[in-house]
């Protein structure tokens, strides 16, 4: 799947917002599976969102994992619509070239 939301600051502030109210909890502001709530409280360790492997993910899986859950995460469908599921994956991808800016990302 293809993200269809242009990147936008709208879509970034949407993607912010949901992303502090149903994923930073585990993930942490980094979206580094540092956030507040511990692993031993639910029986999982969040996942580290700056890691390689997920680095690599195309959009449409991470929109997958929002959608369906994996392993200790739940399901977000019901709670995210479409396009706010879409505008979180811009926000961690945001988070991401922030956390890994190389060269080029300077004009």
């Amino acid at each position: 799947l293809a993200n269809p939301l242009p990147v936008t600051p709208e879509v970034l502030a949407t993607g912010k917002k949901y992303f502090t109210i149903r994923c930073q909890v585990c993930h942490g502001p980094l979206a580094n599976g540092k956030g507040s709530l511990v692993g031993s409280a639910y029986g999982g360790k969040p996942a580290n969102l700056q890691a390689p492997q997920f680095l690599a993910y195309p959009d449409g899986k991470i929109y997958w994992t929002i959608v369906n859950g994996k392993n200790a995460m739940p399901s977000q469908a019901a709670d995210l619509t479409p396009d706010e599921r879409w505008a979180v994956v811009h926000y961690v991808r945001a988070l991401q070239r922030a956390q890994n800016a190389q060269d080029k990302d300077m004009p």
